[in-house]
């Protein structure tokens, strides 16, 4: 079995963060912690390379090797970097959390 994976874009990483919120409240809701957590925690993920794609120009798809392997791997440190979410949102002065 071959994955393929398709090179993603503000809008569909946006779209997919959306449905994975909808079935976290869903689990969440039937008491299905677990998985609502994991659920969770993907849509985090999915938010983060959200804003890295809107960050970044569309002729710079695909990014280079190093940074293609970053967005696609599950490392929220990798990806929080990438996004430049946590330098926009705090400046020079993260929170513990986020260093």
């Amino acid at each position: 079995m071959t994955l393929i994976l398709q090179p993603f874009n503000y809008s569909m990483c946006k779209k997919l963060a959306s449905k994975r919120f909808t079935e976290a409240r869903l689990l969440n809701k039937k008491r299905l912690y677990s998985g609502a957590y994991y659920l969770g925690g993907y849509v985090i993920e999915l938010a983060l390379k959200a804003c890295y794609c809107r960050n970044v120009k569309k002729s710079s798809f695909p990014p280079e090797r190093g940074i293609y392997n970053k967005l696609y791997s599950h490392d929220l440190n990798n990806i929080k970097i990438m996004s430049s979410f946590i330098k926009e949102t705090y400046g020079d002065n993260p929170p513990m959390w986020a260093q």
